[in-house]
C-alpha cells in the first residue's frame, strides 16, 4: 500500500514518537510510506534517515489552502491509498484531499480534548471526513463517541507500541548520567515530558517541599522542553528546590535517563495514555499518575504505579510518598510484564495495518 502519514508536531512529542514508531514498523512489513511533517521536525528528518520521501510544510491560517494542494499533489504524484492523519491540524485539509483524490482517510487521536458547544458541532462536520478513526485508548475513544455523536464502529482502539529493545543501556550509559547529576545513593524520581500546560509540572513542583520533608536527599530529574520552561524552572527556584530538582533539557539518551531513576511522575490531567509512561515502565520504573484519560487502562493503581484523584499538589506528593514506601522492584516488575504482553509495536503495527486492509476491501 502507499501510505501517507500526516504529524503536525513541532517537537519530539510523544505522539510523534508513535508516528515514528508505526511508520518503521510499516515500512518493515513492505508498505511505501510517505511522510508530512512541520519545517525542522525531529520527525521529518528521523524518517529521512529511513529513507523516506519527505514533505515539510504546515497549514498557515483557517483553511490552509497552499497545505490543501500540496497534499492534493502529493496523493496524485504517490498514488496514495490512505491517509492516516496524526494531528488535528491536518484533519481539515488532509481530509478533504483525500476524499477528492478517493484515498481512506484516517484519523489517529492520541488526546481527547472536551469541546464546548460550537466547537462540537464544528469537530463534527470535521470528523465526517474520516472513514475511520484510531484512538489509543477506551477512553478517547467513550469521549468521542460521547462529544461528536460518532458511530462506535467507525471508532477503532489501537494502544500504542513500545520497541522494549531501544530501552536497552549498558552500565557505561548509566554510570555517565550519574555522574553528570551527581547522583549517589538518594531516590530518583523521573518527569520525562514536554513543559505545556496540561502537563502539570507547576502542581508536581508546588508539592515537592512535602516530599522533601519525607526524603530530604530525594532528587527529582526534569527532562523536556516546552512553552512553561522558563516559568517552571523559575518557579522552582522560588520554593528554593535547587538541591533537589534537576532541569535537563530535551534529551536524546532517554533510556539512559530511565536506567537512574527509582521511577517516574505523569502529572498531567489530560492525557490519551502517555508514551512516557509505557516507556517507564517498559524499563521497570513505576509509575505515579493522575486517574485520567486513558492512563488507568496501563498504571494499575498498586499493581504498576499509584493513581491519583487529581493533579493537584497535596494529591501527587501524597501518591509520591506513598509508592516511596512501597516494594518498587515488585511493581517494576508487574508494569515491565504488562508492556511487553500488551504494547508491542509489532501488535500496533498489525492491528493498524488491519484497519487500512478493511477500508481497502
Amino acid at each position: 500500500m502507499n501510505i501517507l502519514i500526516l504529524e503536525g508536531s513541532k517537537h519530539w512529542t510523544g505522539g510523534a514518537k508513535r508516528a515514528f514508531l508505526l511508520i518503521k514498523e510499516l515500512k518493515k512489513q513492505g508498505h511505501n510510506i510517505i511522510v508530512v511533517s512541520p519545517p525542522r521536525a525531529l520527525l521529518g528528518e528521523k524518517c529521512a534517515l529511513e529513507g523516506l520521501a519527505v514533505y515539510t510544510f504546515m497549514p498557515i491560517g483557517g483553511m490552509g489552502i497552499f497545505s490543501f494542494l500540496k497534499i492534493l499533489k502529493i496523493l496524485k504524484t504517490h498514488k496514495i491509498s490512505i491517509v492516516d492523519i496524526h494531528s488535528s491540524v491536518f484533519y481539515r485539509t488532509g481530509g478533504l484531499a483525500g476524499k477528492i483524490t478517493g484515498a481512506k482517510v484516517v484519523f489517529t487521536r492520541n488526546v481527547a480534548f472536551r469541546k464546548n458547544s460550537l466547537k462540537k458541532v464544528i469537530n463534527r462536520a470535521m470528523y465526517a471526513l474520516a472513514d475511520r478513526i484510531i484512538t489509543v485508548s477506551e477512553q478517547i475513544k467513550a469521549d468521542l463517541v460521547s462529544d461528536f455523536s460518532l458511530d462506535s464502529k467507525k471508532v477503532e482502539v489501537i494502544v500504542d507500541g513500545i520497541d522494549v529493545n531501544e530501552l536497552t543501556v549498558t552500565p557505561d550509559e548509566t554510570e555517565r548520567v550519574k555522574k553528570e547529576f551527581n547522583i549517589g545513593s538518594e531516590p530518583v524520581i523521573g518527569v520525562i515530558t514536554r513543559m505545556d500546560k496540561t502537563k502539570g509540572h507547576k502542581f508536581l513542583i508546588e508539592g515537592i517541599p512535602k516530599v522533601i520533608s519525607k526524603a530530604p536527599s530525594i532528587k527529582f530529574i526534569i527532562t523536556g522542553i516546552g512553552k512553561l520552561a522558563g516559568e517552571i524552572k523559575n518557579y522552582a527556584d522560588s520554593l528554593n528546590l535547587g538541591n533537589n530538582v534537576i532541569f535537563t533539557g530535551f534529551r536524546n539518551d532517554i533510556p539512559a535517563i530511565l536506567s537512574v531513576v527509582n521511577l517516574t511522575v505523569m502529572p498531567s490531567y489530560n492525557e490519551g495514555l502517555g508514551m512516557c509512561i509505557l516507556e517507564s515502565l517498559a524499563a521497570g520504573k513505576p509509575v505515579v499518575a493522575v486517574n485520567t484519560g486513558g492512563i488507568p487502562e496501563v498504571v494499575i493503581n498498586e499493581y504498576d504505579g499509584i493513581l491519583v484523584n487529581s493533579c493537584t499538589a497535596e494529591d501527587l506528593s501524597s501518591g509520591i510518598i506513598k509508592i516511596l514506601n512501597s516494594d518498587l522492584k515488585k511493581l517494576g516488575e508487574n508494569g515491565k510484564k504488562l508492556i511487553l504482553g500488551k504494547f508491542s509495536i509489532e501488535k500496533m503495527g498489525r492491528s493498524t495495518i488491519g484497519v487500512y486492509e478493511e477500508l481497502m476491501s
